[in-house]
């Protein structure tokens, strides 16, 4: 299996979601022999192996990344609302109407599973 790393992820999240786990070390392998240059590729890694409970996999992925100095970027997300861009992180908490947006996804949430 050779490919670019671009290709070679799209193949790790197939294999993950299949629960092909022999493929998935074969991948893994192969994406780490690229030394991907991003955060993101190790932190996929990363989470392949979480989502397979795999833990020593999870460990090593994490200490190559800081060993090459790379750290991932905090999650987050936009809303344009008349004309005005708004950025949210994740654990960020200095949005003026912080505490009406999380009550408001409280509120959509339990109507969301009391429907489910």
């Amino acid at each position: 299996m050779t490919g670019n790393i671009f290709s070679n992820s799209f193949d790790l999240d197939s294999c993950r979601r299949n629960g092909e786990v022999e493929l998935v070390t074969v991948v893994t392998k192969e994406i780490s022999g690229m030394k991907p240059v991003g955060a993101g590729n190790y932190v996929q890694l990363a989470h392949c192996f979480a989502s397979m409970a795999k833990w020593d996999g999870v460990g090593e992925y994490w200490v190559q990344m800081r060993s090459l100095g790379l750290k991932k970027a905090p999650g987050w997300s936009s809303i344009e609302m008349q004309g005005t861009i708004t950025a949210f992180f994740n654990h960020h908490s200095s949005h003026p109407q912080y505490a009406n947006i999380i009550s408001l996804l409280g509120k959509l949430t339990t109507n969301i599973t009391e429907q489910v």
